[in-house]
């Protein structure tokens, strides 16, 4: 076999859902934080809300396996499409207000 023969390869259903929710939490935590830094604190801070039950939304992902990850990337799915009202983050919630939109 030479080197540059290329076979294809298939990915299974799970590994490509995956995949998809790595992907997704990636680009949803570009859309709502400016930097890497404010990204990495939010992903591996503790929340009090009922999604994560004092536990990071990182340590969810890492022990819950895939309902772990799409857990997190529904949950930010929602905070990206302005779908998560007060009850939803529990007494950790702060509205956004006009002083945190940022325009590019």
């Amino acid at each position: 076999m030479k080197a540059n023969h290329y076979r294809p390869i298939a990915l299974s259903p799970d590994t490509l859902l995956r995949i998809s929710a790595t992907i997704g939490i990636y680009r949803a935590l570009t859309f709502l934080f400016e930097d890497e830094a404010q990204r990495m604190l939010w992903l591996k801070g503790i929340h009090k809300g009922p999604h994560f039950d004092g536990n990071s939304p990182l340590r969810s992902m890492l022990e819950g396996g895939l309902n772990g990850l799409m857990s997190v990337r529904r949950y930010l799915d929602a905070w990206c499409s302005g779908n998560l009202d007060s009850s939803t983050h529990g007494e950790s919630f702060e509205p956004v207000a006009e002083h945190d939109l940022i325009f590019v």
